[in-house]
């Protein structure tokens, strides 16, 4: 897998059109919500606690590309 490579060797990967054009406007409101912007956990970087986020990020298609990439112990 090319992408695999591409990422031991450069530490990151693009992966283009993994979101659906509602998955990003989704997260794009959510970035400019009053309620987001005022949620310090999520400011400091812990997107996990915040539901929207999870319900966007947390999948199986994640979780199988991960796999993919990195292995299964993920």
């Amino acid at each position: 897998m090319e992408q695999k490579q591409f990422l031991q060797d450069n530490g990151y990967v693009v992966i283009k059109d993994f979101l659906s054009q509602d998955e990003v406007e989704t997260l794009r409101k959510l970035c400019l919500s009053e309620n987001f912007q005022k949620n310090t956990s999520v400011i400091m970087g812990d997107l996990i606690t915040h539901k929207g986020f999870r319900d966007i990020i947390f999948t199986d298609k994640l979780i199988n590309l991960l796999k993919k990439l990195i292995g299964e112990d993920i």
